[in-house]
């Protein structure tokens, strides 16, 4: 079985993982306090986990946190922010491509109307 995911990239631009983190944790239906439960942390030590602007002895939110993160809101979209950051530029890429590749249709029209009329004049 294939599995063909589409994405579109229509989300809110964020300045980092990390901003697109806290403001899906924030505007989540599920309580701080309660998801701060489910990763095994106090809702102070979650909100001290979330500053963007930590002091330098300041535990982070890690890759074990957002994973588990995942698995218990089921909101993806700090998985959509990465991938418009990194895939938008291949598919920013293939449209470059293709419209290169339109530019040259009518040269293309051309080149086959000339090779059509000489076939037809041989035979």
């Amino acid at each position: 079985m294939k599995l063909q995911l589409e994405l579109t990239f229509d989300s809110p631009h964020f300045e980092s993982l990390d901003e697109a983190l806290i403001h899906a944790i924030h505007t989540s239906p599920i309580a701080l306090k309660h998801l701060a439960g489910e990763l095994n942390l106090l809702p102070a030590g979650l909100s001290k986990r979330l500053n963007l602007h930590p002091e330098d002895n300041d535990p982070r939110f890690n890759l074990n946190h957002f994973e588990k993160y995942l698995e218990v809101s089921g909101d993806y979209r700090p998985l959509y922010y990465l991938a418009e950051k990194f895939l938008q530029k291949d598919q920013d890429r293939a449209l470059r491509d293709f419209q290169a590749f339109q530019k040259h249709i009518p040269e293309l029209k051309q080149l086959i109307a000339i090779v059509e009329n000489r076939n037809n004049h041989k035979g």
